[in-house]
């Protein structure tokens, strides 16, 4: 493998395919406690986690996409495709695990995430002008 290829991947890619695996992960546990039970500020906080992991997703996503030769719609179109899709495969996998359920909800909060995360990405790049 040439070198100048893997410091690309490594640098550009590596990232955003470890949060992805991450993001995974956490869906597949049977339940994730972060100790607030029957507070009721815990759905919000859980919910801004979801948000949280999808705007990191889309900047590390942004890093990687930015990196390549496609003209710059496309890259913004595959990043929202990347993400929607990471959250939509997340949810079903959450719907095969005991004591879990996928939700549309969390999908939508999921894809706010993502627009945050972009359009910070953007603005950093100064590509949202």
């Amino acid at each position: 493998m040439d070198s100048k290829f893997l410091k690309f991947f490594l640098k550009n890619w590596l990232p955003a395919i470890s949060w992805t695996f991450f993001i995974l992960y956490l869906g597949a546990q049977p339940s994730l406690q972060y100790g607030f039970t029957g507070l009721s500020w815990e759905w919000y906080l859980r919910k801004m986690a979801h948000g949280g992991e999808y705007t990191i997703l889309s900047i590390l996503f942004a890093k990687a996409f930015f990196s390549t030769i496609l003209q710059q719609k496309l890259k913004i179109l595959f990043i929202l495709i990347a993400g929607i899709s990471i959250s939509i495969l997340d949810e079903l996998i959450q719907s095969f695990i005991p004591a879990r359920s996928g939700r549309i909800e969390d999908v939508l909060i999921d894809s706010i995430g993502i627009l945050i995360g972009l359009g910070g990405a953007l603005k950093l790049l100064n590509l949202g002008n």
